[in-house]
């Protein structure tokens, strides 16, 4: 069976408080869900808000790009687009079928999509 978009941000999510569990002391889950945010961490006495992106998709020479953009519909049905905005979190948690990445969103310039090739500094051991 195919699994739905929802289901596999469910998936990245989980698998997110798994891996970022390994790094941080806390791991705190925000109850609205209209924020940009879908995961808080804490270590020591710092508090990081986290954007959780599931990607399967990939450019044509084979590097995994995630679309950093939020889409809706508002109230007319109307498709709408909100932007990324680097300032509503802390660090952007992409997962893949391969491997994870927790990226700093002081290094992203882009507001669409990145190309996961350009942060393999990043790059979390695969769980």
């Amino acid at each position: 069976m195919r699994e739905n978009s929802l289901g596999k941000n469910y998936s990245a999510l989980t698998k997110g408080i798994y891996d970022l569990g390994k790094l941080y002391d806390n791991i705190f889950i925000p109850l609205k869900t209209s924020y940009f945010y879908d995961i808080i961490v804490g270590k020591d006495s710092s508090l990081f808000k986290i954007k959780v992106i599931y990607t399967n998709t990939k450019s044509p020479n084979g590097v995994f790009v995630a679309t950093l953009r939020k889409c809706g519909k508002n109230v007319l049905g109307k498709i709408t687009f909100q932007q990324f905005d680097a300032t509503t979190a802390d660090y952007v948690y992409v997962s893949t079928p391969k491997s994870s990445y927790l990226i700093p969103t002081v290094e992203i310039k882009n507001t669409r999509a990145i190309s996961l090739c350009m942060f393999e500094k990043f790059a979390i051991i695969p769980s």
